[in-house]
């Protein structure tokens, strides 16, 4: 099997959409040329030649299409001006080219544009996103040219079956096959739009979809449908992992579900091993699951609720306090007010749930350049905790870190006395309940020590895999007496 390293992108059409141009319809007229002038103009310029101004460029197209001054060319040039400004990213784009550059593949543009729409890169902060980029106006060939296939494989330094060509035409990006590139066209069945990108595998040319419409998924006791795969609003990405809102069906009944694709596909099981720690000690969180098709797919049920938002009521302060001796506990370094939402549960009562748990279980950072020899030698299964604290680059999770969180949640001055007894109540009251269930809590992290493929804990920076100082380190925690840990949790700074 041949594994994808490399994906090369069409841009009008596929990454961005591009307002119907009037003057496409009315440059022949306002210039007093036929359209067959004109079209062949934009081939043959306007499409192949660079320009560092609009209105140069339409001039130059007006002359090779044999258009003489006029004053056409002034409203050609505003009109333009106008459709690059209202060219507007297609829904996901973004947050998918974004992470398949975290999945480590190289990206590419391969467009037939001119040196005005050129201009959008900038405008839209696309650039920097792309290893190579073909622009027909700074090559002077156009696809479906197999010269710029060739050179494409070139700057990329692959070869064409590990590089896939996404377009939206057959004539021009599917021309690509005939080199030996694999290629997917925009709004065919596999893929109808291009955020479903992120929805395949990657590991070989068949492309499997890991989440379509018509999937079942077994979740629970219930088997449901997936009905619609949306991706999510500007602004609500996810930093390092690719998101997805799903509509699925069970008989009547119809849910909203998040789907969560990991840069590190590991993570997963990380995330629901978390969770499932939390929710023993009846924390609330979001029910959620892991769909094991290709990949691991993180699932989770929508939270009904709202964003939280300082400062918080008594309950909601108890869940913080617990939430936070959990989270010092395991290591949780993904409790930010972003990750929480305020719900209600069937009692009336407001509860404070908290969605990401991916970031546990690593509290010694160690040197990245030990991690690879360590990891390389065995040395890391091995070794113990004393020798863990000697040698980490620093600690994700300290007493330091926790109160700076709970200040991000509320600031401690400012709080009610009501507010301030509630999370040291909730803090207590986790705490204890771990304290008693230590063994129980710390059993399945020790069975997960053998999990195949091995657990990667930590964020991007120190991420290697899970080894048993760090659930000693866990453990020592956990022994920690209550008054003495709470004590560092309810300082004021």
């Amino acid at each position: 099997m041949t594994q994808i390293r490399a994906v090369a992108c069409d841009l009008f059409g596929t990454l961005l959409h591009l307002p119907d141009p009037w003057f496409r319809r009315l440059a022949p007229k306002l210039l007093g040329v036929p359209a067959r002038a004109w079209l062949s103009a934009v081939r043959q310029v306007g499409l192949r030649q660079s320009f560092s101004a609009v209105e140069e460029l339409v001039s130059a197209l007006a002359e090779q299409a044999g258009a003489s001054q006029s004053p056409g060319q002034e409203l050609l040039v505003q009109a333009l001006r106008e459709q690059v400004a209202q060219a507007q990213l297609t829904a996901g784009a973004l947050s998918v080219l974004r992470f398949l550059r975290r999945r480590g593949l190289k990206l590419a543009l391969v467009s037939n544009l001119s040196s005005a729409h050129a201009r959008v890169l900038e405008d839209l902060g696309l650039r920097e996103l792309f290893d190579a980029q073909l622009l027909s106006c700074n090559l002077g060939i156009t696809k479906p040219s197999p010269e710029v296939f060739s050179r494409l494989s070139q700057e990329l330094g692959l070869p064409p079956s590990q590089i896939l060509v996404v377009g939206d035409s057959e004539a021009s990006d599917g021309a690509a096959r005939r080199l030996g590139f694999p290629v997917l066209l925009v709004g065919s069945q596999r893929l109808p739009r291009f955020f479903r990108l992120g929805w395949l595998s990657w590991e070989d040319t068949g492309f499997a979809p890991l989440l379509a419409e018509g999937q079942r998924l077994a979740l629970g006791l219930k088997t449901w449908r997936v009905e619609r795969i949306e991706p999510l609003a500007e602004g609500q990405e996810g930093r390092y992992n690719l998101l997805a809102t799903v509509v699925a069906s069970c008989g009547e009944e119809e849910e909203l579900f998040f789907c969560k694709r990991f840069w590190d596909p590991a993570a997963a099981y990380v995330d629901a091993l978390a969770r499932s720690l939390a929710q023993r000690l009846e924390l609330p969180v979001p029910e959620a699951w892991v769909v094991e098709d290709g990949e691991p797919l993180g699932i989770s049920q929508a939270v009904k609720g709202k964003p939280y938002t300082s400062p918080p009521n008594p309950e909601v302060a108890f869940d913080l306090g617990a939430h936070l001796a959990f989270a010092y506990a395991f290591a949780n370094a993904d409790i930010r007010p972003r990750n929480a939402f305020v719900t209600v549960d069937v009692k009336g009562r407001e509860r404070l749930t908290l969605i990401d748990f991916e970031h546990c279980f690593l509290n010694l950072a160690l040197p990245p350049e030990l991690v690879a020899q360590s990891e390389a030698s065995g040395a890391l299964a091995r070794m113990t905790l004393v020798q863990a604290r000697s040698l980490a680059q620093r600690q994700v999770i300290t007493p330091k870190t926790i109160v700076r969180a709970r200040n991000e949640f509320f600031p401690w001055r400012e709080a009610s006395a009501a507010v301030r007894e509630a999370f040291a109540e909730g803090f207590s009251w986790c705490w204890e309940r771990m304290h008693a269930r230590l063994e129980e809590l710390l059993a399945p992290v020790r069975a997960a020590l053998a999990h195949q493929p091995p657990l990667r804990v930590g964020t991007w920076r120190f991420r290697r895999r899970l080894a048993l100082c760090d659930v000693e380190e866990m453990e020592f925690r956990l022994r920690q007496p209550l008054s003495e840990v709470l004590a560092l949790f309810t300082r004021e700074t």
